[in-house]
């Protein structure tokens, strides 16, 4: 059984950023099934949470402060303060909730449904669930705050695909990859980041309409979970088979690693403590362990 890792990275409110210096990563381990913070640096880490059944992808609601959580296990989405206090269950009932996003204008949750292979909806007021669409085998979301679209790997298809929030056609961007599993935006640059933890072992980047595809590195290892901090020009991703949250230069394009031996980290987020209304959202996504996907 393999462990799977994703990253994800997102700006909350529009294109704001939160300063480097006051954000903290977040990830959730689905072997301990705990939830825990540390300072960018990888220094300070912190237990939030424990005694979880299976923590997976995990989001930050900047503008409210919380974290959610999905659970493949227990079937439902959590969430509590960014401090781990507050604890509740959002969402029970669910079947197999894989990916999630946050529409920070709109208010919204929106997830996988692993069982049917949709994408859900719901308002963080815990309004009426609603289904947008079925599509292929949505793996990891994404929200893209500056064109207002939702994008999402398809593993098993090779393709990254995006959805207009305000309701629309679904455009497929990039085919033709091994395996993608996660994706996130540097807003400052433009461009889409995503992990192939197929034959290649990749972290790749794109305009936000899939053109002008680069390499950004091959890493090795089982990349999965990935993020961009623009202002300290870095990548942040969970290597498994290293049991590692790495980091890479975009300077130098030198990795180290920034978290040892955690047994198994699925999501990260990297939010301003602080001020949570100016968070910068690093989140790391990690597909259902034992579909192998």
């Amino acid at each position: 059984m393999k462990k799977l890792i994703t990253v994800a990275c997102t700006a909350a409110c529009c294109s704001m950023h939160a300063a480097a210096d006051t954000a903290r990563l977040y990830w959730t381990d689905t072997l301990l099934g705990t939830i825990h913070r540390a300072e960018l640096d990888g220094t300070g880490i912190e237990l939030l949470a424990s005694g979880l059944a299976d923590p997976e992808d995990i989001v930050i609601d900047a503008v409210g402060g919380k974290m959610y959580w999905s659970d493949v296990t227990a079937n439902k989405i959590q969430r509590a303060n960014l401090d781990g206090t507050g604890m509740e269950d959002f969402l029970v009932g669910l079947a197999d909730p894989i990916g999630m996003a946050i529409d920070p204008a709109t208010r919204q949750l929106y997830w996988v449904d692993g069982d049917v292979r949709s994408v859900r909806r719901t308002s963080l007021d815990g309004s009426p669930v609603d289904t947008l669409f079925a599509a292929g085998d949505p793996h990891d979301l994404a929200i893209n705050t500056a064109n207002g679209y939702l994008y999402w790997t398809d593993t098993a298809a090779g393709t990254i695909s995006r959805y207009p929030l305000e309701g629309g056609g679904i455009e497929t961007l990039v085919t033709g990859l091994s395996a993608p599993e996660m994706l996130t935006f540097d807003y400052v640059n433009a461009r889409m980041y995503w992990t192939d933890d197929g034959a290649r072992d990749v972290i790749e980047r794109s305009e936000f309409d899939g053109s002008g595809i680069e390499l950004v590195s091959t890493v090795g290892g089982f990349p999965l979970g990935i993020a961009v901090e623009p202002t300290r020009r870095e990548v942040y991703w969970a290597d498994p088979t290293s049991d590692s949250i790495r980091v890479l230069s975009l300077d130098t394009l030198l990795s180290r690693p920034l978290i040892e031996s955690p047994p198994n980290p699925v999501f990260l987020t990297i939010g301003s403590v602080p001020e949570p209304s100016t968070l910068l959202i690093l989140t790391v996504a990690l597909g259902a362990i034992r579909r192998g996907r």
